[in-house]
């Protein structure tokens, strides 16, 4: 059966939100090692930086990763003429013959007359939004770096990446959910939070950073009694609750996060994935979906039953959705 082809599954005006993953040829961990995990999760950021392809989640794995991107078309064509050259110059620096790159005076004139050049403009906003050329610019620049440093050549990558629309807020949450999951589901680590390779593990370190800085204006508990919860080997975000059940709310929870933000914030400029929820409702609903996984049928307890109803999402559905992707985790390894 012929593809699909992307033009027919990528349409920001009709779906903004997408997951997308790619494997290593023959399955092979080629991307086991911390070091080039490192390397991947930089220039992710750096793409990131450039693209109006905003990444939201991200699970960095052995032989594979997954991404959640956004595709913010609104924004790039926001952009003025000479920021699309600027950022164009950041991607592909351009360089005086085919040796040295611009720099100074040589590089402010580049993206001056570039962005008087209306075809340059026009065709490089197109590319600066597009999920093909943002997953093209990922993919290649981490195989040929890979490929360098083992000495070898041909493929890296499976086949092309593969693309899920995420087109309403159930599967949304569901997939962010799988996504944040997928090391703990895979057996990488003890704990959700624990893998430095996945969104999950950033924004609850930034929420415990945020803590800590409010800690030390005295604006929450003590740092005495925060050490000791951790001494104690509490979970990162299980100990957001009293013995109410409330969850702790951090103002500016996600402040240190270099990915789109989860939930609702008046920090950042750019709007959050889901404006509904705070990012401390993720938390509990991933606390959730993890014991399902662990320990079986566990029942939706109220708390977790009432952000999903703020988000009007049913729970049967959101459930359903999520063990689909959970099984799919489960069967792949």
């Amino acid at each position: 059966m012929a593809r699909i082809p992307r033009c027919q599954q990528v349409r920001p005006q009709v779906v903004q939100y997408y997951h997308t993953l790619s494997r290593c040829v023959r399955k092979m961990k080629l991307t086991n090692d911390g070091a080039r995990k490192d390397y991947m999760l930089v220039w992710l950021k750096s793409l990131h930086e450039v693209f109006a392809v905003e990444v939201c989640r991200y699970a960095l794995m052995g032989n594979h990763f997954h991404l959640i991107v956004r595709v913010n078309a609104p924004m790039a064509e926001a952009w003025s003429s000479h920021e699309v050259a600027v950022r164009w110059s950041k991607l592909h620096p351009p360089r005086e013959g085919s040796y040295r790159a611009l720099a100074g005076d040589a590089l402010n004139a580049w993206r001056a007359e570039k962005a008087q050049d209306a075809a340059f403009v026009s065709k490089a906003r197109l590319a600066l939004c597009s999920l093909s050329k943002f997953m093209k610019d990922f993919k290649q620049r981490v195989a040929e770096s890979f490929n360098r440093e083992d000495h070898a050549s041909g493929a890296f990558w499976e086949a092309r990446y593969a693309c899920v629309p995420l087109d309403n807020e159930a599967s949304l949450l569901a997939c962010m959910t799988y996504v944040d999951l997928n090391p703990h589901v895979a057996g990488k680590c003890g704990k959700p939070e624990e893998d430095p390779y996945v969104s999950l593990h950033e924004s609850v370190r930034s929420r415990e950073q945020v803590r800590r800085e409010r800690q030390a204006v005295g604006l929450t508990a003590s740092a005495a009694n925060e050490e000791e919860r951790h001494r104690h080997g509490e979970r990162t975000f299980g100990d957001q609750t009293d013995s109410a059940g409330a969850t702790e709310v951090i103002p500016d929870a996600e402040k240190h996060v270099w990915t789109v933000p989860v939930g609702r914030t008046d920090r950042h400029a750019r709007r959050s994935i889901l404006p509904h929820v705070r990012l401390e409702d993720y938390l509990r609903l991933v606390d959730f979906a993890a014991r399902r996984f662990r320990d079986g049928k566990v029942q939706l307890d109220g708390a977790t039953a009432v952000i999903l109803e703020r988000v009007q999402l049913g729970a049967d559905d959101w459930l359903a959705q999520l063990g689909r992707w959970m099984g799919e985790s489960a069967a792949s390894g």
